[in-house]
C-alpha cells in the first residue's frame, strides 16, 4: 500500500493502479466517459480477473473489471497479484488473481489525509474549432483507525470523495451539426461527484480466534453523454455494496482454519434522463 501511494502510477490514483507494474499485464484506457484502465493478462479477456478483499470475492457476476469496485487507496495495506500457478483456494478466472489486504485499526488512534488535483488549465487543447477530451479532478482521501477496546477490538474506516470533469471530444463538424439541430446548443462536459466508503472492524475473540467484518459501498451515477448527444441525458453507475465476515482460528502449530461469509451486488446500471 505504501509503495502504491508513493508512486505516480495514474492521474486518478485508482486502487488498481498497481497492475500497471505487474509483469505480464498490459493496460489500455477505457473508451467511455468514465475513463480509467482496462487490464489484460498475456492477451486474455479484460473481464476475466479475480478480485478479493480480505479473502472476499468482490468481482461482479456481469464482468470482473476493476471499475466495479471503488476504493480509496488509503484502504490498502498490501496486495498480492497472481498471474499463473494458482492454488486450489483461488476462485476461477482467466486473468490475474488479486488478493488485497486492507488496513486494520491498532491500539493507537491514527489517520491520514491525501489529495489529488488536476486543474482544467493543465490540459492542452488540440481541437481549437471543437471541444477537447480534458480531464479535471479534485479528489480527497481520508482514513481513521484505532481501538474500540484496547487489545480486544479495533476499527478502521476510509473515504474518498472525487469530483471529475471529463471533456467530450467533438470535431468542428459535430459541433456545427449539433448547433444546427438543437436550438441554443452549447458545449458541455461530463461531470461526476463520487463517494467511496469502507468500514472495517476486527476483534481478538481469544488467543486462538480473530473475527473480522467489513462493509464497502461505491455505486455512484456518472454522467456519460457522448459526442453526438444534444444534452446531458445519460448516466452510468458501476459498483454496489459489499459485506464480509471472517473467523480465523489457530488450533495447533500446524493447523489453522478460516470461515468466511461474503455478499456483494456489484453490477452496472445505465439510466436515461436522470442527470439534470
Amino acid at each position: 500500500g505504501d509503495l502504491q501511494r508513493s508512486l505516480p502510477l495514474g492521474t486518478r490514483r485508482d486502487w488498481s493502479d498497481f497492475l500497471e507494474i505487474a509483469p505480464g499485464v498490459t493496460s489500455r484506457t477505457i473508451n467511455n466517459p468514465q475513463g480509467g484502465q482496462m487490464y489484460l493478462l498475456r492477451g486474455g479477456e479484460i473481464d476475466g480477473h479475480v478480485f478479493q478483499v480480505d479473502g472476499a470475492d468482490m468481482g461482479s457476476f456481469r464482468q470482473s473489471l476493476p471499475t466495479y469496485m471503488g476504493l480509496s487507496t488509503e484502504t490498502i495495506a498490501d496486495v498480492q497479484v497472481k498471474t499463473g500457478g494458482l492454488d486450489a483456494s483461488a476462485p476461477l478466472g482467466t486473468g490475474v488473481v488479486v488478493s488485497l489486504a486492507t488496513q486494520s485499526g491498532t491500539n493507537k488512534l491514527k489517520g491520514s489525509l491525501a489529495t489529488a488535483l488536476t486543474p482544467r488549465s493543465w490540459n492542452g487543447d488540440n481541437t481549437p474549432t471543437g471541444t477537447s477530451a480534458i480531464n479535471e479532478i479534485f479528489q480527497i482521501d481520508g482514513s481513521l483507525g484505532g481501538p474500540i477496546k484496547k487489545d480486544v477490538a479495533w476499527f478502521q474506516g476510509t473515504y474518498r470523495h472525487s469530483r471529475r470533469t471529463t471533456g467530450i471530444f467533438r470535431d468542428a463538424t459535430t459541433v456545427n451539426n449539433l448547433k444546427a439541430i438543437v436550438p441554443g446548443w452549447q458545449p458541455f462536459d461530463n461531470d461526476s461527484s463520487l463517494n467511496y466508503y469502507f468500514a472495517k472492524a476486527t476483534m481478538q475473540v481469544s488467543s486462538r480466534h480473530q473475527l473480522l467484518a467489513f462493509y464497502q459501498r461505491d455505486i455512484n451515477p456518472e454522467e456519460s453523454s457522448g459526442p453526438t448527444a444534444g444534452s446531458e441525458f445519460s448516466a452510468t453507475a458501476f459498483g454496489g455494496s459489499a459485506y464480509n465476515a471472517r473467523l480465523s482460528s489457530v488450533w495447533t502449530n500446524s493447523l489453522t482454519s478460516r470461515f468466511s461469509v461474503s455478499y456483494n451486488d456489484k453490477s452496472f446500471n445505465r439510466d436515461i434522463d436522470i442527470v439534470r
